[in-house]
């Protein structure tokens, strides 16, 4: 009982004076802190277990009392500790503890909680990176922090509990100022204001860090964290930052990208299974992605920018963004939930993703690396477009679209980018871009001095190197747009072009006062009146040029395409208009062509007008196609008797190319094929019936509108070809047509006609060559003068030239050919013919054959008393007959005839010729045929009949030929007549009588009594009387049987009268 009193009385006594020494105790700490230098080497002990690397100092250790729940601390001064080899060092004022009593009752002396106050650390890491390996530093960083959190582990989590840092359940350093120096890279980094936490729970172990780094001078905050599963081997990082400017850690960027300078903050979590980490630690970069399972990740950026090639001038202004996202995969593959970009007051959301950033972060590899971003923008307001697109990328492009597209609005926009490395620039690269957006009510502005288009509804189409807009509709200056497209392409080149198109429909004088806008003004160079053209245009304009700043005109090409309807053009010529249905226009930066089909003045035409504008050569020119006919020349006022019936009827298709040289100076190439057109040059040998084939070909120059010159001309047909020149005098009128080649079967000559107009019309005809063929003129004469004669025979000319102007002729040729056999060699001839006379006078002379010595004149003269002479010399009357046209069946003879011409234009004279020949004429073989001279017939059809004499009086009248009392006998037969011949109808009305053995029977009629009782007053006894009737061709002859045998003297009474 006493022992258990005493027993209970100690232990009072022992507690209460212990409690004594308790408050005691915290009575003196109470009066200040308590030095227990003792405890100094246990400290370093517990602090310093690897005493063999690290070197630790202790300045005084103390005890002190402090408001907490721990009131009393070991609290250690003055303490710093050094890594051996100068990696670490730590100085620090104060140093608060506390030991382990599990430690200390396994005999290790271990802290259990730690607190240092405003340290000052200095860290030094090498990573084992080789200068030229810089693309290994990611690696070495894994696997140098990853061995660094190893060990950690080893000795923090150790299960044996051998390491005192096993026994630590709290680390805080506060209010630490770090210096962090990776050596291989270079690199400081400056932290102050730091907080470090370690805290042991019980499941997992936490370690975070946070404070303020020094950028550049900028301050940014930064925290990272932590926590470790043992069981599970599960690691998960974090890190968070605020008012960090992505520039600061990031150098390069690629893509033209210089600098971000966008402050952001957010945070980073990353979950690693720390067994596969373990597992493949020798391997770790290799092996990152089975080690890191995923990561997540939240940023938020303010005000800033994007810089390019550290050129203000492009940078990108960010007003804000927003981006929740994570990495799957290891490192390879990020998806963003949620990005939103803010940027000219507008924000949109994106879809971003990226893949290949493995290789960039371990390897400093861009080769795999792609970035997409994806958005749909509801509406977007056109001035805002240049906001959101770059302009470092296509600035030209940038530009334009800035200055050439207002006022309206993107609707239901969608975009896409993508950027990944370009193995030739070795960077990355914008590789992609889609994108397409609706036009409203918007406006573009194409070109500088062209009105802008208004009111456009459309749709834009967007990728790397082109930015397409289909416009629906719109309106420009008046001309509604029913289509267009605006396409900006080569984007993604060096240099950027644009190419233009719209199309609309309004007037004709519209279209032209648009396109006569700077720089194009093509109406100017058309030369056009737009007040005097009306009509409709579907008018499609095309225009393409490089987008640069001082563009020039003929920097753009340009392509005008218009399809015009029902256009009036007044007042081309002459007062009279243009009008077409429809033709087509064109113009490029080199020329226009305009075409169609048009009536001018009711004359339809084909038309092509083209002009170049930097041909110095000429101004335009262009191709026609009209009928030209009887109609165009009374239109066109073309007056001039060789272009005008008789010479020339029907018609011809005529194709025109005109070439304007200047405003004064034009040329026009003619062509016109003959063949719907009959021309009669027979004065020049040339003649081209109706249907057969034939040219012309010519150049006409005009000047001041008026034509001035006719430099050539070809005038062709199958055997035939006139070449030539015509030259006109100051008032347009032809004053000289030069034939210089007339070339035929049976001609070869030139020619020149030269006209005269004042005091009065004049003609001049001057022909020389070698030979010269006539035979048409005169066959088309004689033929034109039988058709008129059948239907009018009273009014018959005895000239029919009397109608053509006042004519000079003068023919100088080896050869002249008025008939197919027989030329006049050596022939000079002249003839002046006056209007309303015709024939005034001519002079011919030449030979016949090769010998000069036969030869035949000619002299047709005016008398003073108004009379005409006429007198004809041959001594080849054959050759001179069928040269004059007169009779072509005599062969040899003298020839002679007089004539005298009246004012009543009755011609009286007299026809002699002397021992000649005929044959074969149908006329003389028919007679003789009927009146049974059959041996006579055999002559004339052989040899000829020979003839010493041949004399006929004779008067000529109204184209008709009265012979009188004419005789014509030969030593085989004899004839007289008398009556008419008309020599354009050919009617024949001739009677006389035939006598056969013409000698002899004139013989006997010499015997006196005898041959007055029995001859005649032809002085024959044996002859018949014989009429021809009808015409020359089918003519009718009688012979008076009675007449034969019969004596003169009954022949006389029963002749008929």
């Amino acid at each position: 009982m006493k022992k258990s009193y005493f027993i209970h009385k100690f232990l009072d006594y022992f507690w209460v004076a212990l409690l004594l020494s308790l408050l005691y105790f915290l009575w003196i700490l109470y009066r200040g802190p308590l030095s227990v230098p003792f405890l100094k080497p246990y400290i370093i002990e517990a602090l310093n277990s690897k005493q063999s690397e690290y070197t630790m100092d202790i300045g005084t250790v103390n005890l002190e009392l402090i408001r907490s729940i721990q009131p009393v601390k070991i609290i250690a001064k003055d303490v710093t500790l050094r890594k051996n080899n100068g990696d670490i060092s730590i100085k620090t004022p104060k140093l608060f503890l506390s030991f382990s009593v599990r430690a200390l009752l396994k005999g290790i002396i271990a802290p259990s909680n730690i607190t240092i106050k405003n340290p000052t650390l200095s860290i030094f890491t090498t990573y084992g990176v080789e200068k030229d390996k810089e693309n290994e530093i990611n690696q070495k960083k894994i696997e140098y922090y990853f061995e660094w959190f190893e060990s950690f582990l080893e000795r923090f989590n150790s299960l044996e509990k051998i390491y005192p840092e096993s026994y630590i359940n709290d680390i805080s350093i506060q209010n630490a100022n770090i210096e962090f120096h990776e050596v291989d890279l270079g690199q400081k980094w400056k932290f102050s204001n730091t907080n470090l936490k370690f805290k042991r729970n019980f499941s997992n172990l936490d370690l975070s860090a946070g404070g303020v780094v020094d950028l550049d001078d900028r301050m940014a905050t930064l925290n990272a964290s932590i926590k470790f599963d043992p069981i599970k081997q599960k690691l998960i990082l974090g890190a968070g930052f605020a008012d960090v400017v992505v520039s600061d850690f990031i150098k390069e960027i690629g893509a033209g990208i210089s600098g971000v300078d966008v402050p952001i903050e957010g945070n980073i979590k990353a979950y690693v299974n720390f067994a596969e980490v373990l597992e493949n630690i020798d391997n770790l970069s290799q092996n990152i992605d089975k080690a890191i399972e995923k990561i997540e990740f939240g940023l938020k950026g303010s005000e800033g920018k994007i810089e390019f090639e550290h050129n203000e001038h492009f940078d990108y202004p960010i007003d804000s963004f927003a981006f929740e996202g994570e990495v799957n995969g290891g490192l390879d593959s990020i998806a963003l939930k949620k990005a939103e970009l803010s940027t000219g007051n507008q924000k949109v959301e994106l879809e971003v993703s990226a893949s290949g950033y493995k290789k960039y972060f371990l390897e400093k590899s861009l080769e795999d690396l792609k970035i997409n971003f994806k958005t749909n923008i509801n509406k977007l307001l056109m001035d805002d477009l240049s906001r959101f697109w770059p302009r470092y990328y296509a600035e030209p492009a940038w530009e334009w679209c800035k200055e050439g597209l207002y006022g309206g609005e993107y609707q239901n926009a969608k975009f896409e980018f993508e950027w990944n490395y370009d193995k030739k620039e070795k960077e990355i690269t914008l590789s992609k871009l889609n994108g397409s957006a609706q036009i409203s009510d918007g406006t573009v502005f194409y070109l500088e001095g062209m009105p802008e288009v208004t009111n456009v509804y459309g749709t834009a189409n967007f990728d790397i190197g082109t930015i397409d807009i289909h416009l629906d509709k719109g309106i420009s200056d008046g001309i509604m747009l029913d289509s267009g497209r605006v396409r900006l392409y080569d984007l993604d080149k060096d240099r950027n072009y644009i190419d233009i198109r719209i199309n609309g429909e309004t007037s004709v004088a519209d279209a032209l006062r648009y396109i006569n806008n700077p720089p194009l003004e093509f109406t100017k160079d058309l030369g056009l009146d737009i007040s005097k053209i009306s009509g409709n245009v579907n008018i499609d304009l095309g225009l393409n040029f490089e987008l640069y700043q001082d563009l020039k005109p003929e920097d753009i090409k340009v392509n005008v395409k218009a399809k015009l309807n029902d256009i009036i053009v007044k007042e081309v010529m002459n007062g009279k208009d243009l009008k077409s249905p429809k033709a087509n226009l064109q113009v490029t930066s080199k020329g226009f062509d305009v075409s169609g089909n048009a009536l001018f003045d009711n004359i339809p035409l084909q038309f092509d007008f083209k002009q170049e504008f930097d041909n110095k050569n000429y101004k335009s020119k262009g191709k026609f196609k009209l009928r030209a006919d009887k109609t165009l020349q009374e239109k066109f006022n073309i007056k001039n008797d060789f272009l005008s019936s008789p010479y020339i009827e029907g018609f011809a298709d005529v194709e025109a190319n005109l070439v304007i040289i200047n405003d004064e100076k034009s040329k026009i190439d003619v062509s016109a094929d003959l063949k719907n057109a009959s021309i009669d040059y027979s004065f020049f040998g040339f003649n081209k019936p109706l249907d057969e084939d034939g040219t012309i070909k010519t150049t006409l120059i005009f000047n001041n509108n008026k034509l001035s010159d006719v430099p050539n001309f070809h005038l062709k047909k199958n055997d035939f070809l006139l070449d030539g020149k015509i030259s006109l005098n100051k008032n347009g009128e032809i004053s000289t047509i030069d034939i210089e080649k007339i070339e035929g079967p049976k001609t070869s000559a030139n020619a020149k006609i030269e006209f005269t107009y004042q005091p009065k019309y004049k003609i001049k005809i001057n022909v020389n060559g070698n030979t010269y063929d006539l035979t048409e003129l005169f066959t088309k004469r004689e033929n034109k003068q039988k058709q008129q004669a059948k239907t009018d025979k009273e009014n018959l000319n005895d000239d029919d030239l009397e109608d053509v102007p006042d004519t000079e002729v003068l023919i100088t040729v080896n050869s002249l050919w008025t008939n197919p056999d027989t030329p006049i060699k050596n022939f000079v001839g002249s003839a002046t013919l006056k209007n309303g006379i015709g024939i005034h006078e001519m002079h011919i002379l030449g030979n016949h054959g090769s010998d000069k010595s036969i030869k035949f004149n000619l002299d047709y003269a005016p008398r003073k008393n108004g009379e005409y002479f006429l007198n004809i010399d041959s001594n080849n009357a054959g050759s001179t007959l069928r040269v004059l046209r007169l009779y072509e069946n005599m062969s040899g003879g003298i020839l002679k005839i007089e004539a005298k011409k009246g004012k009543d234009k009755k011609m009286i004279g007299h026809a002699k010729i002397r021992d000649f020949r005929i044959h074969n004429t149908p006329l003389m073989a028919k007679l003789l045929t009927v009146a049974s001279l059959s041996g006579m017939l055999d002559m004339l059809k052989g040899d000829g009949l020979v003839f010493s004499h041949f004399d006929a009086p004779f008067t000529y009248e109204h184209k008709t030929l009265k012979i009188t009392d004419a005789k014509m006998f030969g030593n085989v037969i004899g004839f007289t007549s008398d009556g008419t011949v008309n020599r354009t109808t050919s009617d024949i009305n001739i009677k006389g009588i035939v006598s056969p053995a013409y000698s002899l029977n004139s013989m006997v009629g010499k015997i006196p009594l005898v041959g007055k009782v029995l001859a005649g007053h032809d002085g024959t006894i044996f002859a018949f009387d014989y009429a021809i009737t009808n015409t020359i061709d089918d003519p009718k002859i009688n012979i008076n049987p009675l007449s034969i045998l019969s004596p003169n003297s009954v022949k006389d009474l029963f002749k008929e009268e």
